[in-house]
């Protein structure tokens, strides 16, 4: 750890909060959203998830997720933190759980 130089995460990354999707938006079946109680212990729990259609999802496109984004949740189960797996996939990002992004890749690994 030595040859490694300490930084604040603000630094290198940010967070930011999913999409804050209206009530009127989720439905019985579609594209998955991941919400706080999802997020557990390192990856995703799918089950109980809420879903939007394909036409809200267009809305939302800054809000989907890829393979490897790094999830935080934000209330509630505060901290607790998940990587999203290829079969995570296709989903999208809820409100109060966060996104990190890398902001300096030179300084800080993304993979």
């Amino acid at each position: 750890m030595d040859n490694f130089p300490r930084v604040t995460l603000g630094e290198v990354a940010y967070v930011r909060s999913g999409f804050a999707f209206k009530s009127r938006d989720w439905a019985d079946s579609g594209i998955p959203v991941v919400k706080i109680a999802n997020v557990k212990a390192g990856s995703l729990d799918m089950d109980g998830c809420s879903f939007i259609s394909e036409s809200v999802a267009e809305g939302a496109l800054e809000f989907r997720l890829r393979e490897g984004d790094i999830l935080i949740s934000m209330t509630g189960y505060v901290g607790q933190v998940a990587v999203v797996r290829p079969n995570d996939l296709p989903a999208f990002l809820n409100q109060r759980v966060g996104r990190f992004t890398v902001i300096d890749e030179t300084r800080l690994d993304s993979a």
